[in-house]
């Protein structure tokens, strides 16, 4: 199994990226032998939550098992916080950033399939909002969405900065965001992003949405699961699961459960 971790100057973000990656070109059968597929490798951008770094797919779920067994290339961008937005006053394009410049600057550097059926965007928290907001911008780009105990809260902006947890202050939101006024319609609202694709007339990505009855996101899961439903989404799957809250636990199972989804597998006959 091969690791990789890179840092490059991304035009995105006007600073150095770093971004952990997982490609499978050494793997092995049982016996030893080396298993060298003829096409291009499906992969997987996979988002990480707040607080978190490109290394945390990597120390708390089985992915680079997963990665191998399925023969997937799986790469996870540094998303500093940002909740994968764009904010143009700042610079801090994480939204084109993973959806267009991690996908051209990876695809450059590694041998990986440039088939929309063949690329995927999944992510925990944060980062279920990020893959949510990233396959509704580009929905020509990825087949697949996979959102586990998604952020769906960045249209609720605080009153003022009085509350002492830093993510909880309005000028937090603001940082990311912009300003409330300007996030109705924008390429931050994600609902404004669902419902404008729900009425096009182009293919539209399948969504896989995981969520723990006990987790403190569950209601803004619930709601956003309603609306999507109301949309008339066709191609959408939906999961909660009892005894779980905002956890590793819980993201590590559903983390292969949406690969099982996601990933034809001749072995076991699984598709989406």
């Amino acid at each position: 199994m091969s690791m990789v971790q890179i840092n490059f100057f991304s035009e995105s973000l006007m600073r150095t990226v770093n971004i952990a990656g997982i490609v499978p070109i050494d793997k092995r059968s049982v016996d030893g032998q080396l298993v060298r597929g003829k096409q291009p490798f499906k992969t997987l951008y996979l988002l990480h939550g707040v607080y978190g770094s490109e290394l945390d797919w990597l120390t708390n779920t089985r992915i680079r098992r997963l990665a191998q067994d399925w023969n997937l290339a799986v790469f996870m961008p540094a998303g500093e916080n940002k909740f994968y937005s764009d904010n143009i006053p700042t610079h801090d394009l994480f939204g084109k950033f993973v959806g267009e410049e991690l996908i051209s600057f990876t695809r450059t550097m590694f041998r990986l399939s440039e088939n929309r059926e063949d690329t995927y965007v999944a992510g925990l928290s944060m980062g279920g909002l990020g893959a949510i907001l990233t396959g509704l911008r580009y929905p020509k780009t990825f087949s697949h969405i996979g959102t586990f105990s998604g952020a769906f809260v960045t249209e609720n902006y605080p009153e003022d900065d009085s509350y002492p947890v830093t993510i909880h202050k309005r000028t937090f939101y603001e940082a990311i965001s912009g300003v409330e006024k300007d996030y109705a319609g924008s390429r931050n609202d994600y609902r404004y992003l669902a419902r404008v694709l729900a009425e096009a007339d182009e293919d539209m990505p399948k969504i896989y949405m995981s969520c723990g009855t006990a987790d403190f996101l569950y209601p803004a899961y619930e709601d956003f699961k309603k609306m999507t439903i109301e949309r008339g989404y066709d191609d959408i799957i939906f999961e909660e699961e009892d005894g779980y809250s905002h956890e590793w636990r819980f993201w590590d199972i559903y983390i292969e459960r949406v690969l099982n989804r996601f990933i034809s597998d001749d072995r076991q006959g699984v598709a989406f």
